[in-house]
């Protein structure tokens, strides 16, 4: 059973993007706007791992990754790996605070290196 990936992201070029890359290497994909939409595609959709944006315009990325992890029963225990632009100390820290599995940056993860990452998260559970 190919294992399913949640992208949650405002950027359609993102979305589309990592879509394609995921789906061609064999993953079922789907795609989310905006936080709220993350959460309410949580409870039906089930995925094995979320590629969460840490900028969003009505919830951020640590926020949603941290509803999550506070209520398992509700949304499950999927992988969560941040999608940032730019990565600083800051955002680290406040996203390393036991919510979050990962972080991929997005301007430096292209093709093969997305896939070894999601795979990379995806072993550990």
């Amino acid at each position: 059973m190919k294992k399913h990936i949640l992208i949650v992201d405002d950027e359609p070029t993102i979305q589309m993007l990592y879509k394609y890359i995921l789906e061609t290497a064999g993953y079922d994909v789907s795609i989310a706007s905006t936080g709220q939409e993350c959460l309410e595609r949580l409870i039906s959709d089930k995925p094995d791992l979320i590629l969460l944006d840490l900028m969003m315009p009505d919830m951020n990325g640590v926020d949603v990754a941290k509803e999550i992890r506070t209520k398992p029963g509700k949304y499950g225990n999927p992988a969560i790996v941040i999608l940032t632009a730019y990565l600083g100390e800051n955002a680290r820290e406040k996203a390393s605070q036991k919510w979050v599995d990962g972080y991929v940056t997005k301007t430096e993860v292209i093709n093969q290196e997305l896939v070894d990452e999601v795979e990379r998260y995806l072993s550990d559970r």
